[in-house]
């Protein structure tokens, strides 16, 4: 959830069980776009929670859902919230035009350049794993720093104690400098 779309992943080399993925972060799709991934021999252990006319093997053969649940994935399938797949298949198709390697690498670069910067400055991170694209820095005032990002036009969480960033593909310096600028501010 925090990875799929700006880090690289593979099924074929992890071989999952089960992969789930919203598409409204890092897939830069809207809300309401999902996906869910089975591993196909673990297909059976799932029941639907709603089954729907196209859980069925044959959804325009079998319509009124009188017929046994499908024995592939289809189970599991439900309506489309329309709207949201017109948004998920455009940034679906962006990202695929991209090099997973190199938006992986400048998010990576970009957060490590924030990171640096945070703690050159004094700031304390929050424990995380890395690498990651993700990095929460301990702050002093958090709503000061809520409305300074909001009058630089800045979109980050501010969450308890914690300022939380995270850098993508379509990222750049700038915006390191932007979020380091307005955590360096008349906040200390």
């Amino acid at each position: 959830m925090q990875s799929l779309g700006v880090l690289r992943f593979s099924i074929l080399e992890s071989e999952p069980d089960f992969v789930v993925a919203h598409g409204y972060k890092w897939l830069l799709a809207p809300r309401g776009a999902a996906w869910l991934y089975v591993r196909p021999d673990r297909i059976s252990e799932l029941e639907p929670l709603a089954a729907s006319w196209k859980s069925v093997s044959d959804p325009y053969a079998d319509y009124y859902g009188q017929a046994p649940l499908a024995d592939s994935a289809r189970k599991l399938d439900m309506s489309l919230a329309w709207f949201s797949w017109i948004g998920a298949r455009a940034a679906l198709k962006l990202l695929l035009s991209l090099s997973r390697d190199a938006v992986e690498s400048r998010a990576l670069a970009l957060a490590r350049e924030f990171r640096d910067g945070a703690t050159d400055a004094g700031f304390r991170l929050a424990p995380m794993e890395e690498p990651s694209q993700i990095v929460a820095v301990i702050v002093p005032d958090a709503e000061a720093l809520r409305s300074r990002l909001a009058r630089e036009r800045i979109i980050a969480a501010v969450r308890g104690r914690y300022l939380r960033v995270g850098f993508h593909g379509f990222n750049d310096r700038s915006d390191v400098r932007a979020a380091l600028d307005a955590l360096r501010g008349p906040l200390r």
